[in-house]
């Protein structure tokens, strides 16, 4: 019983003094392996090696720049225009398409912060401009963002496999399902909420034929040969998810050159802040 005491007590205390998370976690398991193992500290220390030496963990930097890139290179207005007009009969209009595009790059990223970024930086000032209600647009990026948990490739499950030496394949084909499941019931309750309430999603008056559906998805065939290519090959067992991840930011960086906006300012940017984002993960990790 005392044992968990400190160990609750500790990381309560520790982390308020504002200290990281993870060094919270780091500093309350140094403690407790110093009282409570016969000072076996040097457990920690093979752990924390054990654990950043893991190739299969070395992805989750890769995956993290691969949706920073595609955040920094204008990609996402590609992939917003294309779903638009799918949805512009059905109740909700864009609501839908923030999920439909949420989904997407959650396929791509594994990272829900990137996903609701890159498809927030979009969707929001156009959908404010229309009279569309701000709390339901938030909660429609705030929901589909989350998607990036389950969907492959999920940064959570790159980090769980790595972590407890389970199958990523097997892990990111258990995603696939339940993910689009989520945000089919998030499609769904926006479709019930607008009929209930029109003024939430004002009704676009354009009318959009097969044809330009169509024509909006060949322009983003690119990402969509991304996604397979990453996607495919991990849950294929064509490739490991480092291998997977190191050939798909590649791709990304020749097509978002190419097709977007990707500028080597731009990747120098990208790759700063998943260092960053990577470093906050690793804290975490650690602890």
């Amino acid at each position: 019983m005392s044992f968990w005491i400190t160990l609750i007590s500790g990381v309560i205390v520790t982390a308020g003094t504002g200290v990281a998370l993870g060094a919270a976690l780091g500093l309350t398991g140094l403690f407790i392996l110093q009282f409570y193992s016969n000072g076996a500290t040097s457990v920690a220390i093979d752990a924390i090696w054990n654990v950043f030496n893991s190739f299969t963990l070395s992805a989750v930097p890769m995956f993290i720049l691969l949706g920073e890139i595609l955040l920094r290179s204008g990609i996402s207005e590609r992939a917003y225009s294309a779903f638009a007009p799918v949805f512009r009969r059905v109740p909700g209009g864009l609501l839908h398409t923030n999920v439909a595009v949420c989904t997407l790059f959650g396929a791509v990223s594994g990272s829900s912060l990137s996903t609701a970024a890159a498809v927030g930086s979009v969707a929001y000032p156009e959908m404010s401009k229309r009279g569309y209600d701000k709390d339901t647009v938030v909660g429609s990026l705030a929901g589909g963002g989350t998607l990036g948990l389950l969907i492959p490739p999920s940064l959570s499950f790159l980090i769980y496999g790595a972590l407890t030496e389970t199958s990523i394949g097997r892990l990111f084909a258990a995603g696939i399902i339940p993910g689009l499941l989520v945000g089919a019931m998030f499609m769904t309750y926006i479709l019930v909420k607008c009929i209930r309430n029109p003024a939430i999603a004002p009704r676009d008056p354009i009318r959009s034929s097969l044809p330009d559906i169509l024509k909006g998805f060949r322009h983003i065939w690119p990402l969509l040969a991304l996604i397979f290519a990453v996607i495919g090959s991990i849950v294929g067992g064509i490739a490991t998810p480092t291998e997977s991840a190191g050939v798909g930011v590649v791709l990304a960086i020749v097509i978002c050159s190419i097709w977007g906006e990707l500028t080597l300012a731009k990747l120098i940017e990208a790759i700063y802040q998943s260092v960053l984002l990577f470093s906050s993960i690793g804290f975490l990790v650690l602890g």
